[in-house]
Formats: C-alpha cells, structure tokens, sequence
C-alpha cells in the first residue's frame, strides 16, 4: 500500500535533495576508478588498496556505485558461463 506525503514530508526531502553536496572526481581519478573497475568486471586480480579506494569512492557517489555493481553482474555472468 502506497504511502501518500502531505506537502511537509514533500518539502522536507526535497530540502534534504537538492542540499546534498555533488560529489565530483578529477579526470585522473576517475580513470582509475575505472580502470580498477574494468579489471573487476573482467575477472582480473585487484589489490586490497583499490578495493578500499573503490568503497570509499562508491559510497559516496552513486555513479561509480552503478558502474561497480554492473561490473560485478559482469564478472558474475562470466564466472557462471565457465569463461574465468
């Protein structure tokens, strides 16, 4: 059963939305963002480093977080193809 807001619950998430800051990477570190998570989805070997880097990065901004979670389906659909 759907749950309807009243016009305060509506202005009070829209506050708490549009004050959460933008998360932003440089160029640099988001290419090895990708980079560890190319290596991930592919199967290959990731140091603990990157994996803690990568958590950090993922829990804060939501689009490396997609990215992480499409490489792991990934990795997951090739582990149960036999190809790694």
């Amino acid at each position: 059963m759907a749950k309807v807001l009243n016009q305060y619950q509506t202005y009070k998430i829209h506050t708490i939305l549009i004050n959460m800051p933008i998360r932003m990477l440089t160029t640099e570190t988001r290419k090895k963002v990708e980079e560890i998570i190319r290596r991930i989805g592919n199967g290959n070997n990731v140091s603990l480093d990157e994996r803690i880097q990568l958590r950090k990065y993922a829990i804060r901004i939501p689009f490396v977080a997609g990215k992480l979670a499409q490489a792991l389906r990934k990795r997951e659909s090739l582990d149960k193809d036999g190809l790694l």
